[in-house]
């Protein structure tokens, strides 16, 4: 029964993940470390698959042997969110402005 919920969640977490990878609001990568937490207790096959991807297998290998996230792809992070936060507000206060001139 573990390993049927195991299975379970490795895939829904693996479904998920494979969706951030396209789409822009949700995190791949972190989704693809979850699915791989659970397989490696349930299913070492698809396990070996995650971790041996060549676009972002070492990521997830590098966080679950050494629990490090690279300083490169933190500065990338906080650059996305730093300029898509910035964007946001920008765009909002602009909105608020255009409401307000028009009425």
């Amino acid at each position: 029964m573990k390993n049927l919920i195991n299975n379970f969640l490795g895939y829904l977490f693996l479904v998920l993940g494979v969706l951030g990878t396209y789409f822009p609001v949700m995190p791949g990568v972190v989704f693809l470390i979850i699915a791989a937490y659970f397989f490696m207790r349930s299913n070492p096959n698809v396990y070996n698959r995650i971790i041996s991807n060549k676009y972002y297998g070492h990521y997830i290998r590098d966080y679950i042997d050494k629990g490090i996230i690279p300083l490169r792809i933190k500065i990338i992070i906080l650059s996305f969110i730093w300029t898509f936060s910035s964007f946001s507000i920008i765009g909002f206060n602009f909105f608020v402005w255009l409401v307000s001139f028009i009425f």
